[in-house]
């Protein structure tokens, strides 16, 4: 039998000042203010816009200067995959390659957002079960995650909450000795409100563990 979560009344006021707050957050991603939108892997003078969202991406040659382009075979996208995940970086040479974002004003927040997709890029089926495809991310020195790729049809996103230490960014992919490490689209947003996210500070961040879900707001997915 299916069971209801009754929420204290304390709590539902809360989740409706969060409502608010998301509302207002929303507002400000449609305006794009503060954001950085990459599609890696993208030719040099071009752009694609998410149809939905009306977001335009840039190509990322302005903020790396190593690695490879690739396309994503079709036989790997849908008509519901993501504009940007068309293409992507690989970064065969080297342990470390950074990509340097620097619209950062020192001491904001951030919600940094980074999408992998391999697709089968290079015709290698390097991304299985048994012998996965992994490389580590770090953000400027420090830790961020480990991806562990096992389907070349899966979107990958990742994301972390922090604050500015400086007036750049420094996005690191490092190979790991499981694979060649490379990069779909990578995001910067703002986040611009004191309110939100109130844990992060310049000693702490929030990673997401696993995905956002989206309970009771509708099909599709929110942005």
């Amino acid at each position: 039998m299916a069971q209801c979560l009754r929420l204290p009344r304390e709590t539902m006021g809360i989740l409706i000042q969060i409502g608010f707050l998301a509302a207002a957050a929303f507002r400000v991603v449609n305006g794009q203010k503060g954001f950085v939108s990459i599609d890696c892997g993208m030719d040099a003078g071009g752009s694609i816009t998410d149809n939905i969202t009306g977001i335009v991406y840039q190509p990322d040659t302005q903020f790396i200067d190593t690695g490879i382009n690739y396309e994503i075979p079709k036989s790997y996208l849908t008509p519901y995959s993501l504009p940007q995940l068309g293409t992507l970086r690989s970064f065969p040479d080297g342990v470390r390659n950074c990509y340097t974002i620097n619209q950062v004003n020192q001491g904001e927040k951030y919600l940094i957002r980074a999408f992998f997709m391999y697709g089968n890029y290079d015709g290698q089926d390097s991304a299985s079960i048994g012998s996965p495809l992994q490389f580590d991310l770090h953000l400027g020195v420090n830790y961020w995650r480990t991806l562990n790729i096992t389907d070349p049809f899966s979107v990958n996103p990742v994301e972390i909450i922090t604050v500015a230490k400086d007036d750049y960014f420094s996005v690191c992919l490092v190979k790991t000795g499981s694979g060649t490490p490379f990069i779909s689209s990578l995001e910067l947003r703002l986040i611009d409100s004191v309110d939100l996210y109130t844990d992060v500070n310049q000693s702490n961040s929030l990673v997401s563990a696993f995905a956002r879900v989206n309970f009771g707001g509708g099909p599709g997915l929110i942005r």
